[in-house]
């Protein structure tokens, strides 16, 4: 045979020195072959020992095996929180602040559109006295602080209120809201209302296995995408003939297995499948066997089972199916006098012999009746031949 015989595999001790590079030696590795001829060979190989990274958390910036440092990847609620959910460290934020005012009883400011905070927080400034037909407001937000005394809503359809539960247009004169309904969110993860642009608090569903792609791996919200814990990949032993590198944390393939696979054109098989096969024992193309209507190869008998072939269309490989022991037919029953009859001559026979039986009784029955009558006149005395004064 050509080819790799077996493979020699060197496993790594627990207490070995990582990110060093060890040259391995075999020496003096004997093989004999059919002929008795011995061949020796020298195999050498350099080993190193990579560590598979292990943090505390996504924050955790030195390896806890060999104190590899990478640049912490925090987790924020959003654009405008300060301090990472998992570790605690802060940062510093840019809000961004809506140029319209938000508003309640007492006081006005401007709200960040991401998490809500105050800016320009300040108590209202209250303009003219209220009248019939207009109320007072603040001079700065327009916050109605006083209804007019008595007024028609005019609900303005260019600007939106809102609370937790819903949104409307705010009447000029009034705290009313018109055409008050509730919010519009893509989904359950979605914070801005579609219409009115209200934001609010919402609770991410992240997936426990992990996501992926080629710079990174990290855990997905099942309902908008959201990623969270994204870093980058940890390689794990490079990748040779059979084997790919992959990333020890999620799996990904990063480098492919170097091995180019080259499948046999022959057909290999067993009882349900075929397929091709590489030198490295990979499968190729395994597919369901594919049977012809089968050929009768031993007719059965009353005491012995038959056989029936079948061959694969595809690769030739047979397979067999025993047909069953041939079942003796039961004999029919004699049949009786009536049956025979019956089964022998059709109805107009029937009739036919019915006629000439009752042929035959008439004229029976005619040439008895006139024998009886012919003797009957031969009795009589007056037609007697032999008379009283005869003498013999």
């Amino acid at each position: 045979m050509s080819g790799n015989i077996f493979q020699f595999k060197l496993k790594v001790k627990s207490n070995a020195v990582l990110n060093k590079t060890t040259s391995v030696t075999c020496v003096d590795m004997s093989f004999k072959n059919t002929s008795g001829a011995v061949a020796t060979t020298v195999q050498a190989a350099s080993v190193t020992v990579t560590c598979k990274h292990v943090y505390d958390n996504g924050c955790d910036t030195t390896c806890n095996l060999c104190g590899a440092t990478r640049s912490p990847n925090h987790t924020y609620s959003n654009a405008c929180d300060t301090t990472c959910n998992v570790c605690g460290a802060t940062r510093s934020i840019t809000h961004s602040y809506g140029s319209k005012w938000s508003s309640d009883a007492n006081r006005h400011w401007h709200e960040c559109t991401v998490c809500g905070a105050e800016k320009d927080v300040a108590a209202h400034t209250p303009g003219p006295a209220p009248t019939e037909d207009s109320p007072q407001k603040c001079t700065v937000c327009g916050y109605v602080l006083k209804p007019a005394l008595s007024h028609t809503h005019h609900f303005d359809e260019e600007v939106w209120a809102y609370d937790a539960d819903g949104h409307g247009h705010p009447c000029s004169g009034c705290d009313e809201l018109g055409d008050y309904e509730d919010h519009v969110f893509d989904n359950d993860c979605d914070p801005d209302c579609n219409v009115c642009g209200y934001i609010r608090e919402v609770e991410h569903r992240y997936a426990d296995r992990w996501s992926f792609d080629e710079s990174g791996h990290w855990h997905e919200c099942s309902i908008c995408g959201d990623r969270l814990e994204t870093t980058p990949h940890v390689p794990g032993p490079e990748a040779t003939g059979d084997s790919p590198q992959i990333c020890t944390v999620c799996g990904y393939v990063i480098v492919p297995a170097l091995h180019t696979h080259s499948f046999s054109e022959e057909w290999l098989s067993d009882e349900t499948d075929h397929w091709h096969q590489c030198d490295c024992g990979t499968d190729s193309g395994r597919e369901p066997h594919v049977w012809d209507d089968g050929t009768v190869t031993r007719e059965p008998t009353g005491t012995e089972e038959g056989l029936k072939t079948y061959i694969c269309t595809v690769c030739g490989t047979e397979k067999t199916e025993p047909i069953p022991v041939l079942t003796p037919a039961e004999p029919e029953p004699e049949p009786s006098v009536l049956s025979w009859l019956t089964a022998r001559y059709t109805l107009p026979m029937w009739a036919m012999i019915a006629a000439g039986a009752g042929a035959v009784i008439c004229c029976g029955l005619c040439l008895l009746l006139g024998f009886l009558l012919g003797k009957k006149k031969r009795n009589k005395p007056e037609d007697s031949f032999l008379r009283d004064d005869f003498t013999p």
